[in-house]
């Protein structure tokens, strides 16, 4: 069953208790710059804040769920979409 359009802005497709650091229901705001890593070549997924974190996958992994699309960008100004789309 399908959630409505309430829960999905905030949850997006799958509410996922537990998975956040601390048992938090919704995403926290991660403001840190740099990610540790467990050793050399492990990757927690995330290097550096500007080229992408927690908080901004879960807004690109919501609004793809919103939108039934396959992935999303999500770009820090409107002309960064713009030449995003024409490069």
């Amino acid at each position: 069953m399908g959630y409505k359009i309430e829960t999905r802005c905030i949850h997006g497709e799958q509410p996922r208790a537990g998975e956040h650091s601390f048992g938090s229901v919704s995403v926290p705001i991660y403001q840190t710059a740099t990610f540790s890593h467990p050793g050399i070549g492990c990757s927690s997924g995330f290097d550096y804040s500007r080229e992408s974190n927690p908080t901004r996958k879960e807004l690109e992994d919501v609004i793809s769920s919103l939108e039934g699309a396959l992935d999303t960008v999500a770009c820090s100004s409107g002309m960064a979409a713009v030449m995003l789309c024409l490069v």
